[in-house]
């Protein structure tokens, strides 16, 4: 009950630390202990109820952070600023989107995805070093045009002009 209480209370706990460690010294089955937590949790939002009376204008959140993207495809901040309340009302949790996640380090790739990553990244390295391997010698790569059976590079080559045919005309078998 007591982790709850702590995820329960988290804006709160974080403005009365005094809350906090009554709460932390709870220990399972102490009922006297959690309902002396509950008491300081009454008194501390009849305070701050009564603060808000005299002057709401504290508790508007009108700051803006600086160097937020406002787009919420991209970013889970407008969406934690969107649902934000006083520190005495229940407040959701919002997690990070998982882009945002793998930049604080805080989500990481399996050992799967890693590997897997690592063998793309290996496979594209070789592939530009084909590729420019090729360019320095002299050879270029291998275009549309160039594709194709010998007959039809002999007669680009020869000038022929490429005709198809319509699908209509065409024997399979």
């Amino acid at each position: 009950m007591q982790v709850h209480l702590f995820r329960f209370l988290r804006p709160l706990i974080s403005k009365h630390t005094s809350i906090r460690d009554a709460l932390a010294r709870c220990r399972a089955g102490d009922m006297p202990a959690f309902e002396t937590v509950l008491q300081m949790t009454e008194a501390a939002i009849k305070q701050g109820l009564q603060d808000y009376k005299l002057d709401p204008s504290k508790y508007d959140d009108n700051e803006e952070p600086k160097n937020v993207d406002e787009s919420k495809d991209e970013s889970s901040v407008a969406t934690v600023r969107e649902c934000r309340r006083p520190w005495w009302v229940c407040q959701p949790h919002v997690r990070p989107l998982p882009k945002e996640a793998f930049e604080k380090g805080s989500l990481q790739l399996s050992k799967k995805e890693k590997k897997r990553l690592q063998a793309e990244t290996e496979e594209e390295r070789e592939r530009r070093e084909r590729e420019r391997e090729g360019q320095e010698n002299g050879s270029e790569a291998v275009t549309e045009e160039d594709a194709g059976t010998e007959r039809e590079q002999r007669d680009r080559a020869d000038g022929v002009p490429v005709t198809e045919m319509p699908k209509e005309s065409m024997v399979c078998g």
